[in-house]
């Protein structure tokens, strides 16, 4: 059984919340800490990848341009990459990023490579995705 990194809590449970119309959608956790988290998936730009929004802004900016302030003031933390275990091994969250991945190649391959880091990216990082 896959574990998450000591520093990461496990996510006991989670939710996939879409836009209702077809807009940018967000994964709703708790970790085992009991902290209340919500992620969502930036495709666009120099450097897609998963990041922490607050879920009511992110989802009200769902039809906005990434660029967008609107988007912009969603992100609370803009590399919530140390979240990728916790987030994986979970049924609900792994769900979410294969949608993510069959709905934006490109941006996942791109991120999920991270190629645009010194030491490579998860991709033998052993992760199923």
């Amino acid at each position: 059984m896959d574990v998450p990194f000591p520093e990461t809590p496990r996510l006991v449970d989670a939710k996939i919340v879409e836009h209702p119309r077809g807009g940018r959608d967000c994964l709703l956790a708790t970790s085992e800490d009991g902290r209340r988290i919500a992620f969502g998936f930036e495709v666009e730009g120099d450097r897609p990848g998963l990041v922490v929004v607050d879920p009511h802004l992110w989802l009200a900016a769902g039809e906005e341009p990434e660029s967008s302030p609107a988007v912009f003031d969603a992100v609370e933390e803009p590399n919530a990459d140390d979240w990728l275990q916790a987030v994986v091994v979970h049924p609900v969250g792994n769900e979410w990023l294969e949608r993510i991945k069959e709905e934006h190649p490109a941006a996942f391959g791109s991120w999920f490579a991270q190629r645009g880091y010194e030491s490579g990216g998860e991709e033998g990082s052993g992760s199923a995705l």
